[in-house]
């Protein structure tokens, strides 16, 4: 996705991803708190997960399912690189 503009986020689609695939996580940050009843707005989701290979295995698929790649350095504007257990731990 380098240089390239954001797709629009849809918590609902990705929280549901990680639900359907068994993802151990946490929400946090801005929507984290709006699901605490905070006002805050937010343009992002930040996720926490257990760093364990199963939990890598399954999150890679649920975002393999919503077509999620890497954020790659802007240098590298030529390469799409889909999230894999071997490559999320590395990703940071």
């Amino acid at each position: 996705m380098s240089g390239e503009e954001l797709p629009d986020l849809n918590p609902d689609e990705l929280l549901a991803a990680l639900s359907e695939r068994a993802v151990k996580f946490l929400v946090v940050g801005g929507i984290g708190a709006q699901l605490h009843g905070a006002l805050r707005v937010t343009k992002d989701l930040d996720v926490c997960v257990p760093w364990a290979r199963d939990n890598f295995e399954r999150l890679a698929a649920a975002l393999s399912d919503l077509d999620g790649r890497l954020d790659l350095p802007t240098e590298v504007t030529d390469l799409e690189v889909s999230p894999t257990a071997e490559l999320l731990p590395a990703h940071r």
